[in-house]
Parts: structure tokens; sequence; C-alpha cells
């Protein structure tokens, strides 16, 4: 057994009893029923409370995946255990670290060594002293390693042993940095997916796109886990969520420039009903849609009398 294991068994069950906790009282709330003054904001709380208890739900038996030792400059040491959800004790102390936080980007971006990463109100520098890989299964340590290298990749663990060649480990190292700042891109930005031909651009824009199941791993969408839902739900999803923009740009040849971006609008369902528009909201919309995209004259135009920048922009119409 290693020296350390006591510790990090203990610092597990802590993990897991204040995720129950939090789970037990999200429930008495629930049971109380949420009270907020009125019922735009009872409605905004229940939310909260849903999106919180779903993303306990998800890390209820495996807390934490990774910890990093940071010793910032002028500072004292720090242990930070990394999950998919942060999870604190009853007195609001953290216990486990969001991913996405700031600092977590050091797990991703550094080697053991001079590391640092952007807070909210400066940078922080200093040294990354471990970095820890654990792996928990229905609520049990299993194992944990101390790695240099961030990989939760089996093809690629068994060439990041302290053997390997340090080019190789560069390689690999410039890859999880450029992985972690997509991850943390801003909403809202605009991401480029490139690479060499085989790489799996199409597969990963697929998957993303809930046209093909990833065979390991979760895809999460606004919260929502996706990998077990039934095709009729993707489908809702698809429609309300995604917006495509094909490169042969798929309009249909005998519909109009105003009825091709109207389609969308016409399908869907909700508990049994048509979610669609009515047809005065529809023709609201498209026409907003038109003058957007600089198409409001092209109206009835039918997909051939375009040029093809014109069919792009139709394109970008329907998918918005």
């Amino acid at each position: 057994m290693r020296d350390d294991r006591p510790q990090e068994e203990a610092y597990l069950r802590d993990a897991l009893a204040c995720l129950a906790w939090e789970l037990a009282h999200i429930d008495e709330r629930f049971r109380a029923g949420v009270e907020a003054g009125d019922e735009t904001a009872e409605e905004s709380v229940r939310q909260i409370l849903e999106r919180r208890y779903r993303q306990l739900l998800m890390v209820k038996d495996s807390p934490y995946f990774a910890r990093i030792d940071f010793t910032p400059d002028g500072g004292p040491s720090e242990s930070c255990y990394l999950g998919k959800a942060t999870v604190t004790d009853e007195d609001r102390n953290l216990k486990v670290i969001d991913w996405r936080a700031p600092v977590a980007s050091v797990y991703y971006e550094y080697r053991l060594g001079p590391a640092a990463y952007d807070s909210p109100e400066r940078r922080v520098t200093g040294q990354l002293t471990r970095k820890r890989q654990y792996a928990i299964q229905g609520g049990a340590l299993r194992d944990y390693e101390d790695i240099d290298i961030t990989s939760d990749d089996e093809l690629l663990r068994p060439y990041l042993t302290v053997s390997a060649d340090a080019r190789l480990k560069n390689i690999i190292s410039t890859i999880q940095t450029e992985q972690n700042a997509i991850i943390r891109a801003p909403l809202g930005q605009p991401l480029i997916v490139q690479g060499a031909a085989g790489s799996g651009k199409t597969t990963v824009m697929n998957i993303i796109g809930l046209i093909d199941t990833a065979t390991r791993g979760g895809v999460f969408i606004n919260g929502q886990e996706v990998n077990g839902l039934k095709r009729d739900e993707l489908t809702r999803m698809r429609q309300e969520v995604i917006g495509f923009i094909f490169q042969s740009f798929n309009l249909l040849p005998v519909l109009t420039v105003f009825e091709n971006i109207e389609l969308p609008l016409l399908l869907g369902k909700k508990g049994g009903r048509s979610s669609a528009l009515n047809k005065v909201r529809r023709k609201e919309r498209v026409e907003g849609l038109l003058e957007e995209v600089g198409l409001a004259d092209r109206r009835n135009h039918l997909p051939a009398e375009l040029s093809g920048g014109q069919q792009q922009r139709v394109a970008i119409a329907r998918a918005l």
C-alpha cells in the first residue's frame, strides 16, 4: 500500500459525504416547496436547483478525477481536487473544484515546474509540484498515479513513461495545451476545427451535432448528457438547440428562399403537440432573418436563381 493511500481514501469518503449531504438538502427544499417571492423568481430558483441536482447525480460515485499541488509565488502550497462539478461541505468550503475553474488550467497546460493561471483579478504564478490522476468507480478508490503529462487516452499512456522520448512528450504536451484553450474558449466565440485528413474532424462534428454517438466519454449540451437520449429526443434537441450549415448548403430546390428558411419553424413537437410557430410569428421571424442576411429582395427566388454566396446566406438564415 502506498504511504498516502489512507489519506486519499479518507478524502474521498469526505467528498462523497458532502455530495450526499447536498443532494439530500436539495431534495428537502423540493419537498418543502421553493419560495422566492414571486412565481418567476421561484421558477428560476427551481431550474437552478434542478440543474445542480443533475450535476451532483452525475458525479455522486466519482466526485473527482485529478489533483494538483500548486504553490503560488509568496504563498503556501495548495492541493486542488478537480472534478466535473464543484463540491463543498456544509460550511461552503471547497472540496472539489470544477474542471472549468481558472486554476484547473494548470493541470491541462503545464508539466511539473513553473506554472501560471489567470484568475479574475490577476495572473497567478508559481510552482506545480504534483499532478495526480485517480480511478474512482462506484465510490471506491481503485487506483491513482502521479504523472507529468496529462492524458486519459489509453493509446497514449504507454508512451508517457519516464523513459519516453522528450520530443514525444513535448508534442503531446502541446496538444493538451491547445485542447485546454479550446474547451475554455468564451461562449459565443467562433471555433474552427482543423486538422489533417483522417484526424477526426467530421467525427467530432457529427458527435457534437448528435448524428453519431461517442463510444466512450460523455457529451453534454446545456448541462444535459445526451448519450442516453432516445432517437426522438435527439431529433428534438437537434432542432431546438443546434443549427447546421452544410458545405453544399442542402437547400430544397423546389422551395423559395422564404420557404427554405421557414421550414425548421414548421417542425417540432412537445408533449405530443406541435411546437411550431403560428403563421404570423413565422412570417415575422423569417422576414427578420432575410433582412439580417441581406436577402429581403430575393425572398421569392428559388435556390437555382441565386449565386453561391447567396445560397450560403440562405443556409445560414435557416440554421439561425
